[in-house]
């Protein structure tokens, strides 16, 4: 059965071949594939250029990004060096105060001890 059905098509395709738009279905096909291939090679060309341009444009980013991290990073040693600075500070405050405030403690128990005295010797006169 396969077999007749190639044999058939072979005489098919033999009366085909004699006709004229058939040799020039032939003759062009070849160059619609070129044609096609030009057309396909137009298209990654132009693909490529517009991803290099992506490339470029997201180069240029991540520079600019680069920059600006640099600049913050900069920025954040820079008011951490402040933060140290105002801590520090705080801290000598700090102790200053609780050095005034023991201060102020210790004066205000002698000045009561002396105002005991003080006023039992005002009541003995």
């Amino acid at each position: 059965m396969a077999v007749r059905c190639v044999q058939s098509n072979i005489r098919t395709l033999r009366g085909v071949a004699k006709w004229s738009w058939w040799k020039l279905l032939c003759r062009v096909r070849p160059l619609l594939d070129v044609n096609m291939d030009d057309q396909r090679l137009r298209a990654k060309e132009d693909e490529i250029t517009a991803l290099r341009r992506r490339l470029e444009k997201s180069e240029r980013e991540r520079n600019e990004l680069r920059q600006t991290t640099d600049i913050l990073e900069t920025k954040v040693t820079a008011v951490s060096s402040e933060l140290s600075d105002e801590r520090f500070r705080g801290e000598a405050v700090s102790q200053a105060l609780d050095m005034e405030r023991g201060e102020r403690l210790r004066l205000t128990r002698e000045t009561r001890n002396y105002r005991y005295p003080l006023t039992t010797l005002q009541y003995t006169r």
